[in-house]
């Protein structure tokens, strides 16, 4: 039976339900401890999902408003060659910025304390 199946019928039980005898409280508190457990490494993987989604975001963004000073420089400028000069450099930073922030890019796993708690399957 799942873990949250059994939360639930031992919430039934706790609630009144005659039809269910009383759970072993050992068990019980096991049950909760890797409930628990399982519900940490789940909320710090979630955070760390949309911190990094934050980050590409961000990522896209940087690169947008640098295409986007590309562009308003190429309309203003006109020395041509000094122009996509300047372009070049503009977009060889951000390509370069945005590749540094992708490698230096790290995602934590779980602890092996934590980890070693896991059922087998």
């Amino acid at each position: 039976m799942e873990q949250c199946e059994r939360l639930r019928r031992y919430n039934r039980w706790r609630r009144g339900d005659k039809r269910l005898k009383q759970p072993d409280p050992t068990a019980i508190g096991e049950l909760i401890d890797g409930v628990a457990d399982r519900l940490e490494v789940l909320e710090r993987e979630h955070a760390e999902f949309f911190e990094r989604w934050h980050g590409e975001r961000r990522k896209r963004e940087k690169l947008a408003e640098d295409v986007e000073r590309c562009y308003r420089m190429l309309l203003s400028e006109t020395n041509t060659k000094g122009a996509l000069f300047k372009a070049e450099n503009i977009l060889r930073e951000a390509l370069a910025e945005a590749k540094a922030a992708t490698h230096n890019a790290q995602v934590n796993g779980a602890s092996p304390a934590l980890m070693a708690k896991r059922p087998v399957d």
